[in-house]
């Protein structure tokens, strides 16, 4: 199962199993529904999206990031 969502706390149980998307702001050049569909094409050729999603997305290392880390 793939949960995609703009706001990460609506598969956040599930973070392995979503994919973020940044929230649409009614601007004609946005892409990411482009970038969603590329990475969904290349979740095909897994047998378990978690495995491509831990590889290339590292959500799990977000709720693991300390804010001193981010240097703001």
């Amino acid at each position: 199962m793939i949960i995609v969502d703009n706001l990460a706390h609506s598969f956040s149980f599930q973070l392995d199993n979503g994919i973020p998307l940044l929230e649409w702001q009614s601007d004609k050049n946005d892409e990411e529904l482009k970038y969603l569909y590329k990475y969904l094409k290349k979740v095909q050729e897994y047998a378990d999206v978690r495995t491509i999603n831990k590889e290339y997305l590292r959500l799990m290392e977000l709720g693991e990031l300390k804010i001193e880390e981010l240097g703001l």
